[in-house]
């Protein structure tokens, strides 16, 4: 009998090529799982929605789309920092699917899927909404910006299994718009807004292989203490890998140790053709500058705590 999964994901345009990278590896490590892919969007032309139904097919999984405006649930006029206000869908996650789907698996499209889900889906979680991999040590500041304990569960919101009942009853208490509105000021993202809305209702994944972010494979890891004995196994075999530095493997300039997946299940969709581009800027420094201070931390010039360090060198005290 196959699994059954609920995948939720968002994306327009300009992410439409990553997505069908991201479903393709999903697919691909899950052959023997029957996918309900939820695409929520603000922009998708008919291009890319034929071309992701084609992926679809091909796997014999289903596709169902929703379109939205910025305007329907007014997330336009909250903060985004770097980010984009499409974001924001995931805090409707609750209204946009089914009633008759109790549980669901959200997932950002800039990740790569490395694993069978079956694990991370059937996660018990302990009547919270929500369940995610704690964020990078950063974290700890942002709670502090958002009046909010140490001990406050703060995680990064790629990856999240998500208990629909629990998320509706709290709803129904305590409506989602209304928290929107009444803390526009100093929500700055998604994971701010999930953080103080679901403060009682987090569960951390200890595991955090089901959210491998960038910050596990530089030369200073940034995650918290607690987790660095899983750093070497995560390197080793990460089950979700979320490419969450601003140089993405879809750049030519990306050093991602696993950037090589993105191609590999590239390879395997319609954009197989895909010229890869320059990032041009990474922190307002030119994409030459960002090469150039790579190869010095390659050769031991320079210690750069970003430099994302190759599978093959060793680990020592979560530092390279």
């Amino acid at each position: 009998m196959k699994n059954s999964y609920n995948i939720i994901c968002i994306s327009d345009n300009l992410y439409s090529q990553h997505t069908a990278v991201m479903l393709t590896s999903l697919f691909e490590t899950n052959i023997n799982a029957n996918c309900n892919i939820y695409l929520l969007t603000t922009d998708i032309n008919m291009e890319n929605e034929t071309k992701l139904i084609s992926i679809i097919k091909k796997y014999e999984n289903k596709l169902i789309i929703k379109r939205f405006h910025a305007e329907t649930f007014n997330i336009h006029n909250l903060k985004t920092a770097s980010w984009h206000t499409i974001m924001y869908l995931k805090l409707f996650i609750h209204e946009l699917l089914p009633e008759d789907i109790d549980k669901c698996l959200f997932l950002d499209v800039d990740i790569i899927i490395n694993s069978p889900l079956s694990e991370l889906y059937n996660i018990n979680l302990n009547n919270c909404c929500i369940a995610g991999c704690e964020d990078n040590i950063n974290s700890m500041e942002i709670k502090q910006n958002l009046h909010l304990y140490p001990t406050d569960k703060y995680i990064n919101s790629g990856v999240m299994m998500i208990n629909l009942l629990k998320w509706r009853e709290l709803n129904r208490k305590r409506p989602i718009k209304d928290f929107l509105t009444k803390n526009i000021n100093i929500i700055n993202n998604d994971q701010d807004a999930i953080a103080l809305y679901f403060k009682e209702e987090i569960k951390y994944i200890n595991d955090i292989k089901w959210n491998a972010t960038t910050f596990c494979f530089q030369r200073l890891i940034r995650v918290f203490p607690k987790y660095y004995n899983q750093i070497e196994n995560i390197r080793k075999k990460p089950a979700i890998i979320h490419f969450c530095d601003p140089v993405k493997p879809w750049y030519k300039e990306c050093k991602h140790p696993y950037k090589d997946l993105y191609d590999k299940y590239l390879k395997m969709t319609p954009w197989k053709n895909y010229k890869y581009i320059s990032c041009k800027k990474v922190y307002n420094k030119s994409a030459f500058y960002y090469n150039f201070r790579y190869w010095l931390n390659y050769m031991g010039i320079r210690k750069d705590y970003d430099f994302e360090v190759p599978l093959k060198r060793k680990i020592k005290y979560g530092i390279f």
